[in-house]
């Protein structure tokens, strides 16, 4: 999820908003960049509901679904201590663990804590 607002947009034809899995025409309509700055700050995931099209066993109906629509909480990726900026998982920058450290000198394997 993301979205891109500039100085000079006053109307939210200029703001460029994605979420992932949810449709275009919903977050279009009702997701604006106001939110994605609410959740970043609060931490509070919000939800939205739309209709959609599923097939089962070829047969086709419309569903109302719900879902997490903006969320703060990303779990392929190492936060930082700002709160906002990260860094994917396995990147040289992330702090070891003191006893990862040790296991990766060359002695026996500890889990961590």
């Amino acid at each position: 999820m993301y979205s891109l607002w500039t100085p000079t947009s006053d109307d939210d034809r200029h703001t460029y908003v994605k979420a992932k899995d949810i449709p275009k025409a919903h977050v279009k309509k009702h997701v604006r960049h106001q939110q994605y700055l609410h959740v970043l700050r609060s931490w509070s995931p919000t939800r939205c509901e739309f209709r959609a099209f599923r097939s089962v066993k070829h047969e086709v109906t419309t569903r109302k679904l719900k879902k997490i629509c903006l969320t703060a909480l990303d779990d392929k990726r190492y936060l930082l201590p700002d709160g906002i900026a990260s860094l994917k998982y396995g990147h040289r920058d992330i702090p070891k663990a003191p006893d990862a450290l040790r296991a990766s000198e060359g002695g026996e394997c500890t889990p961590l804590p």
